[in-house]
């Protein structure tokens, strides 16, 4: 038990090493997704404008190390209105969270909650997966080392530390997978939904899980 708990220890310290870096939304989209979970979360409403505007002021709400910048508008125009041209699923689900940390600290850069936040989901998914592989690999120690080998050796580690949908996408399904595989079907079915909610190619993963799932269930 001690040695588990030590090697649980140490993979966590790997785990987190990109973040502790460079504890920041780095770029990329990472901003834009941040301002509009700011958005929704703080404003009620899903225009962005007046937040780029304020970035450019130096409003935090993109990132402490956006603040001041100009960012790109990542909006298309519909029905003469501009709308967030990415998924808005992701920042749906973090606007609560980060609701809850303008109460409790109003005008807070979002990099630290959303990075703790990534790195629960992925480090949690990252503990599933290797329970998984080392219960169906041909033996426990070979299922780890391909877990282990596949996630710290492929960008999935780096991307752990962004804010990015990808990492949600892998971590949300790999849960729901180890749900299904001890049989606990109602919280698999939320984690499935959520995992389309961030962003709608997520049903060619989805997709095959829910099939092999139904099939599980007719032919048993």
């Amino acid at each position: 038990m001690k040695r588990a708990i030590w090697g649980r220890a140490l993979l966590l310290l790997l785990h987190i090493l990109p973040f502790v870096g460079r504890p920041a939304l780095i770029g990329g989209d990472e901003p834009h997704y941040a301002l509009m979970a700011h958005s929704i979360a703080i404003d009620g409403n899903l225009e962005l404008e007046t937040n780029y505007a304020a970035v450019e002021q130096g409003s935090v709400a993109a990132g402490a190390r956006i603040a001041g910048s100009r960012l790109d508008r990542h909006v298309l125009e519909h029905n003469g209105r501009p709308v967030f041209s990415h998924p808005l699923g992701l920042p749906l689900i973090v606007a609560p969270l980060l609701w809850l940390q303008n109460r409790l600290l109003p005008g807070a850069a979002p990099d630290l909650l959303l990075g703790i936040l990534g790195l629960s989901v992925t480090f949690l998914a990252l503990l599933e997966g290797l329970r998984l592989l080392a219960r169906h690999a041909p033996d426990e120690r070979t299922g780890q080392m391909i877990g282990l080998a596949v996630y710290f050796t492929t960008p999935l580690w780096f991307y752990s530390r962004t804010f990015f949908t990808e990492p949600y996408l892998w971590s949300l399904t790999v849960l729901a997978i180890g749900l299904m595989d001890r049989g606990r079907l109602l919280p698999t079915s939320l984690l499935l939904g959520l995992t389309l909610l961030i962003k709608e190619t997520a049903l060619l993963a989805v997709g095959p899980i829910v099939v092999w799932t139904w099939c599980c269930l007719l032919y048993t």
